[in-house]
C-alpha cells in the first residue's frame, strides 16, 4: 500500500471512531447506563453477498476493517475489499425519506433504545408474545441489565448495534463478531447449514465464559451467572434487531415490501424469534463413543481411519486444510471479512478443545465460515463397533503433537504447488 492509500485508510479509521469518541460524554454519566437520548442508528455498511468469491492471499491489515460504506466498494484504496461485481452488495443509503423514517421508527417500536431495550414480539392478539420472551429470557428487566453490562464489557469491541465495529475492533484480528446476521460460528444445534441456524443460549454462554482461544475474545467467567445470562439476552436482542433490519432493508432494495412496513417488521421478528426458540431444544446429541479407552490398539486403528478420511481429497478435510491447515488460504466469510481455515497443528480451537466441542464442529460445521458439516459422511459402522466421526476427532486431537504423529506414523502431507508458487 502506498503512502497516499495508507493516509486515506488512517483517515477513514479516525473518522469512523471519532463519532463514538465524541459521543462518550453522552454515554457517560453518574451511572454506567446509556443516555436516554441515544438511539440505535440504521446500518450504513453494504449488505454483502460474499458467496462464490475467490480465495485471497492476504488478510486485512491492522487498522483496517471490511468496507464501511458502499462508496468504499466503488473507490477503495484497499484492493482486497473490492468485490468482483457491485451487484453482490446493496446500499442501505438508497433507502430515503419517509421510508427510512418509517423503518427507523418501526425498529425502535419493536426493540426500544440502548437505555430501554426490549423485544416486542407480536402475537396473534396484537400483544407481546410472552412465551417467546420467557423462552429466550428477553424480559425488559434482564435486557436493561444486559445493556448496562454490554456497555461496560463489550461495546468497545462489538459496537453499539452489535456490528463488530467498536473503536478497538480495527486493531483486532480476527475482528469481533457482528451479531446482526443472526449467525454464530460455534453452536451445538442440529440444523443443517444453510437453514436458519440460531444459537442456543448455552452456546453463547460457553463463549462468554471461556472466551475464544486465538482471538481477542476473553473469558468473562469472573461475572456472576446472572450477569452472564443478562449479557447473552442482550446479544440475542441485538441479533434479532439486526436480522429484522437486514431482512427489511434487503427486501426494500430488491423491490419493496408488499404490505405495510410495520407489519413486515413485526412478521419478520416473529419469524426470527421463533427460529431462536426452536434452536434451544435442537442440540446435537453425540453418538456413543464406541472404543475402550484402555485399549491402545483400538485407538491406533481409530486414528488411522480418521487420518484416511481427513486425507481424502474428494470428501475429506485436506482440500480446505492443506498441510493439516498450515498452507490454507484466506477466504471470504459471510460477514465480508477474510478468514483462514484453522491450522490444526497449533492446537488452538476457538470453539473449544473438548472432544464434544470437536464433535460438534465436525458434525455441524462452523456457521458463516465455509466449514461444512460432515454428519452425513461420518457415521457409525453397521455393527456400531467403529464410528468415523469419532475417528476424525481422535485423529485431530493428536495433530498438535509431533511425537504423537510420529508414534502413530502420520506422514507429513505434501505442500500444495500453488502455495510454493505464491
Amino acid at each position: 500500500m502506498n503512502s497516499s492509500s495508507r493516509a486515506r485508510t488512517v483517515a477513514r479509521v479516525i473518522l469512523s471512531v471519532a463519532p463514538l469518541l465524541l459521543g462518550l460524554p453522552l454515554l457517560s454519566g453518574c451511572d454506567d447506563g446509556y443516555s436516554e437520548d441515544l438511539r440505535y442508528p440504521l446500518r450504513k455498511d453494504p449488505l454483502l453477498d460474499t458467496k462464490g468469491l475467490a480465495e485471497a492471499k492476504h488478510p486485512d491489515q491492522p487498522g483496517e476493517l471490511p468496507v464501511m460504506t458502499y462508496a468504499d466498494l466503488e473507490d477503495s484504496p484497499l484492493d482486497l475489499y473490492k468485490l468482483p461485481k457491485l451487484n453482490q452488495a446493496f446500499d442501505p443509503d438508497k433507502i430515503k425519506g419517509d421510508q427510512r423514517k418509517q423503518l427507523d421508527t418501526g425498529l425502535n417500536k419493536l426493540f426500544g433504545t440502548p437505555a430501554q431495550p426490549k423485544v416486542a414480539v407480536p402475537d396473534d392478539k396484537e400483544g407481546v408474545d410472552a412465551k417467546v420472551i420467557q423462552a429466550l429470557k428477553l424480559d425488559e428487566a434482564t435486557l436493561a441489565d444486559g445493556s448496562r453490562l454490554f456497555r461496560t464489557h463489550c461495546l468497545h469491541c462489538h459496537g453499539l448495534t452489535g456490528d463488530g465495529r467498536g473503536p478497538t475492533s480495527f486493531w483486532l484480528n480476527p475482528h469481533p463478531r457482528d451479531y446482526r446476521k443472526g449467525v454464530f460460528k460455534f453452536v451445538s444445534t442440529s440444523r443443517p447449514q444453510g437453514s436458519s441456524q440460531a444459537a442456543r443460549r448455552e452456546d453463547l454462554l460457553r463463549t462468554l465464559r471461556v472466551g475464544l482461544n486465538g482471538s481477542a475474545m476473553p473469558a468473562f467467567n469472573i461475572l456472576t451467572d446472572h450477569e452472564q445470562e443478562a449479557i447473552v439476552s442482550y446479544v440475542i436482542h441485538l441479533s434479532l434487531r439486526g436480522e429484522v433490519e437486514l431482512d427489511a432493508m434487503t427486501t426494500i432494495l430488491k423491490g419493496g415490501v408488499e404490505t405495510t412496513l410495520d407489519k413486515f417488521l413485526g412478521d419478520g421478528l416473529k419469524l426470527f424469534a421463533g427460529e431462536w426458540v426452536k434452536a434451544q431444544s435442537e442440540i446435537i446429541t453425540p453418538d456413543p463413543y464406541p472404543y475402550d479407552e484402555n485399549n491402545p490398539e483400538q485407538l491406533r486403528a481409530s486414528i488411522e481411519r480418521g487420518y484416511k478420511f481427513f486425507m481424502d481429497e474428494a470428501n475429506g478435510c485436506i482440500k480446505c486444510h492443506p498441510g493439516f491447515g498450515r498452507y490454507a488460504k484466506f477466504r471470504w466469510d459471510d460477514w465480508g471479512t477474510m478468514v483462514k481455515p484453522i491450522d490444526l497443528t497449533m492446537g488452538i480451537y476457538r470453539g473449544g478443545r473438548r472432544p464434544i466441542d470437536l464433535y460438534w464442529r465436525i458434525h455441524g460445521g462452523i456457521n458463516g465460515s465455509g466449514m461444512a458439516g460432515f454428519k452425513d459422511n461420518l457415521k457409525a459402522s453397521d455393527d456400531k463397533k467403529t464410528h468415523l466421526l469419532w475417528d476424525v476427532v481422535n485423529f485431530i486431537q493428536i495433530l498438535p503433537y509431533p511425537q504423537m504423529r510420529q508414534k502413530y506414523k502420520i506422514p507429513e502431507p505434501p505442500i500444495p504447488s500453488d502455495f510454493l508458487q505464491s
